[in-house]
């Protein structure tokens, strides 16, 4: 059995295709939990009409806590956890693939893994996606260390909705921070690199191994809106704070520099979001500190072309011009 799990906040112009793709496959045993967290459109309202025409859905409405207190909320309702069944979680503003929820409910039935990830393709605002393979085939299995691995080298996405979870892998990974005094299966101290924080406590903790399927199965919305492309100080100080956290746990020699240089790239990412207002110039001190200690104990001559441009450009201060003229700011 399946359970989707669908945080939802003010994403009343997306959301009713996000919903209209979850039944297209018409699966009988899939459970469907929205977590309406706190919208203030008509998001709460498109929730409960889901609900009403399909048995298989509930909605719970709480206050504002962000996208990881909605995603434990909805965690905590699924029934039944230490049975064999599986959780998905989808963002409401993305839809899944026709045939997915089919798919996908085959392959829980034929692996021992303890997740299976799968790919994604990309639309923008309004258009809608362009499937690009069939949806059956075989995958491959790797461990959980090799998917870490693969995530440094990029070769993997850590995103939490390109996965389906074991629900006894995800209960693992609770006990596991409940034992280190933390809250919740998802860390709620985080607003950006979120699911990166999740998959390296997960890998870290819990996951044995993963099917790795080339299929795509979901559709990831582009928008200047998201998290990712938006200017915040709030989400560059959770970025820095999650590429510090993620420093506590340790890899193989053979991972070091592929996760070093990950982080490095994702700090100029964090120095972005943390944009050019006078109120920003200690997060964005702190974060270009940070790069040049790791780049410092790297080596700058060792960086790839791309980061030895951004890191040429960050220290004379071109960047910052760059930014500026762009407009990046809140």
């Amino acid at each position: 059995m399946i359970t989707i799990i669908v945080p939802v906040y003010n994403a009343e112009e997306t959301l009713p295709k996000c919903l209209s793709s979850l039944v297209y496959d018409g699966v009988p045993d899939a459970e469907f939990i929205l977590v309406d967290d706190g919208s203030t459109d008509h998001s709460g309202s498109i929730c409960d009409s889901f609900c009403a025409e399909n048995s298989n859905a509930r909605v719970i409405h709480q206050a504002n806590g962000g996208l990881s207190s909605a995603r434990n909320a909805g965690f905590a309702a699924v029934d039944n956890l230490d049975l064999d069944r599986w959780v998905w979680f989808v963002d409401s503003d993305d839809v899944i693939a026709p045939g997915s929820l089919s798919s996908l409910d085959k392959y829980t039935k034929e692996t021992d893994a303890d997740a299976i990830h799968f790919e994604c393709t990309s639309f923008k605002g309004t258009d809608s996606p362009c499937w690009g393979n069939d949806l059956e085939g075989c995958g491959s299995i790797v461990t959980g260390p090799e998917f870490l691995s693969g995530t440094y080298s990029m070769r993997f996405d850590h995103y939490l909705w390109l996965f389906l979870f074991r629900s006894t892998t995800l209960n693992r990974l609770e006990r596991w921070r409940e034992n280190r005094g933390l809250d919740g299966l998802c860390n709620e101290d985080y607003s950006l690199f979120e699911d990166l924080v999740f998959i390296e406590e997960l890998m870290q903790s819990a996951c044995r191994s993963v099917l790795c399927i080339p299929h795509e199965f979901y559709g990831y919305r582009q928008s200047a809106l998201s998290m990712s492309h938006v200017v915040n100080p709030c989400f560059a100080d959770s970025a820095l704070r999650a590429l510090r956290y993620i420093d506590r746990f340790d890899v193989p020699d053979s991972d070091r520099r592929a996760k070093e240089l990950m982080q490095i790239a994702l700090l100029f990412n964090a120095y972005r979001a943390a944009g050019q207002d006078e109120e920003s110039v200690q997060l964005r001190a702190a974060i270009c500190g940070e790069i040049e200690h790791r780049v410092r104990l790297f080596g700058v001559f060792r960086l790839p072309q791309r980061l030895f441009v951004r890191y040429v450009a960050l220290k004379s201060g071109f960047g910052d011009i760059l930014l500026k003229r762009r407009g990046v700011s809140r």
